[in-house]
């Protein structure tokens, strides 16, 4: 959901396992628009392998209750 935040690291270990912590920013049928630190995009590799862990806030659960 919107304003959920995830946290990408390299899948291959590669910088001493670092989480860049991204936000979501709009949500569509087929796609999701994310926004990082710029440090990440710096980084970024076209097809390099990420891991990501989702952090799911509560008011995401009272909302949809």
């Amino acid at each position: 959901m919107r304003g959920d935040a995830l946290y990408v690291s390299w899948a291959d270990g590669s910088e001493g396992g670092r989480e860049w912590q991204g936000f979501v920013h709009f949500v569509a049928r087929d796609e999701v628009s994310l926004k990082f630190n710029p440090d990440f995009h710096k980084n970024w590799i076209s097809g390099i392998r990420v891991n990501v862990r989702f952090a799911i806030s509560r008011s995401t659960f009272n909302f949809m209750q």
